[in-house]
């Protein structure tokens, strides 16, 4: 069975956390096949929400009791100009201290891509990259296996989409 069937979208699906306590329905998620639960993969997206409010919603991903959310995107849509900002947000282990029960790793930002339309152009400052081993919750084994790329060309396409339906093209 091929990797695409490892992988399951639980869109609608409500995630609680282990202890109960917490509950939230992502933007989008994924999770493995094996543990459909808890998504290893989530997308939340805000329309002009302030950074602050979408860096609290991966945080709660990522750091809630019990949770096995590996990776969060963002995609922070702003509503006066053609301009997205998408995250790739992890946990960040500190090389100088290991993680134990009293001290786990925090949230933090691996990556941005900006996204924007000016003179008629779009332009994508990078391409997201979504790591393997945090999806698959393995290594690679083999050519086969790759991170997850979406490149430039691809996050333009979908911004120009969004920006289509917002009215700015």
């Amino acid at each position: 069975m091929g990797l695409e069937y490892q992988l399951l979208p639980i869109n609608q699906s409500e995630v609680t956390s282990s202890n109960g306590t917490w509950k939230k329905v992502p933007d989008h998620g994924y999770a493995l096949i094996d543990d459909i639960n808890c998504p290893v993969l989530v997308i939340e997206t805000g329309l002009s929400e302030r950074d602050q409010k979408l860096a609290i919603d991966t945080q709660d991903w990522l750091e809630v009791h019990g949770s096995r959310t590996q990776v969060v995107i963002t995609i922070n849509i702003n509503r006066s100009t053609p301009h997205l900002t998408i995250r790739r947000w992890e946990h960040y282990y500190s090389p100088s201290r290991p993680a134990t029960r009293l001290f786990q790793p925090s949230r933090s930002t691996m990556e941005t891509v900006d996204v924007v339309h000016e003179n008629g152009i779009t332009r994508a400052t990078g391409k997201l990259i979504i790591p393997f081993e945090k999806v698959f919750r393995r290594e690679k084994h083999g050519h086969g296996e790759t991170d997850i790329v979406v490149e430039r060309h691809e996050l333009i396409k979908v911004a120009e989409l969004v920006w289509k339906a917002q009215g700015f093209i």
